[in-house]
């Protein structure tokens, strides 16, 4: 599990302003307000430029261990691409960890196994 202090290596399709140093990880700096238009970015659909989490802390969506995640549950409850997200995160490859789309790890397990109606 990547931890919020860890840096993440920059993969190949990385814009030249994406940070190369430790001093801000990829992923919160994906997450900022001034990040560059997703849909550039391999795997990120646009809805992700209308999304309530954008600029948010990282640590709200990825708390670790003991996950507290109270104030996701409130800002995906407002959100515009809500479901868009979740079902991002249910479609292979599968998001495993965090909250998305208004669902846990857990949450998503579940969906992901009941059968189609």
């Amino acid at each position: 599990m990547v931890q919020q202090s860890e840096t993440l290596q920059l993969p190949n399709w990385a814009p030249d302003d994406a940070p190369s140093d430790a001093g801000r990880p990829f992923v919160e700096w994906l997450m900022s307000p001034d990040a560059p238009q997703l849909e550039e970015l391999d795997r990120h659909p646009a809805w992700q430029q209308r999304a309530s989490c954008r600029g948010q802390p990282l640590d709200v969506f990825f708390p670790g261990e003991n996950a507290d995640y109270a104030r996701a549950r409130t800002i995906c409850s407002g959100c515009p691409v809500r479901a868009d997200c979740l079902e991002y995160a249910l479609t292979p490859p599968i998001e495993r960890f965090g909250f998305w789309g208004g669902a846990t790890e857990r949450e998503r397990q579940r969906m992901r196994r009941r059968p189609a109606a």
